[in-house]
Order: C-alpha cells, then sequence, then structure tokens
C-alpha cells in the first residue's frame, strides 16, 4: 500500500502514522503517536483538512466536546 494512512482514535487522538503519511508532511516525523489531532493541525494543514472534513460529517460522534 502507497497511500498515506493516519489512524485516529474517537477522541481523535492519534494512534499511528503509516511512512507515506510520514513522507508527505514533515511535521509527522515528530512523535505524534498520543497527540491531539486538534493539536497537531494548529501546525499542519493536513492534519487540519482531515479533522475538518471529518468533524463536517453529519454523524460524527462529538465526544471530544463533552469530555
Amino acid at each position: 500500500m502507497h497511500d498515506p494512512v493516519i489512524g485516529l482514535d474517537e477522541n481523535l487522538k492519534m494512534i499511528f502514522a503509516n511512512e507515506e503519511a510520514i513522507k508527505i508532511s514533515p511535521a509527522m516525523k515528530q512523535e505524534i503517536v498520543g497527540k491531539s489531532a486538534q493539536e497537531l493541525a494548529v501546525k499542519n494543514d493536513l492534519i487540519r483538512t482531515l479533522i475538518q472534513d471529518l468533524m463536517a460529517e453529519p454523524n460524527w460522534n462529538r465526544k471530544t466536546n463533552s469530555n
């Protein structure tokens, strides 16, 4: 597989990023596992776009806002 892949849990915490994701985003080279995607999105356009799209979906469970 040659697609960039990142994994987020239900609280939008990064759980993994494959090598392709790291190649296209220099910020992914940092230690990202366990960090909030929202925190990472401040400095990373790709992650910002991904979570904006996710949060715009009507069925997105907004657990992160109720904790």
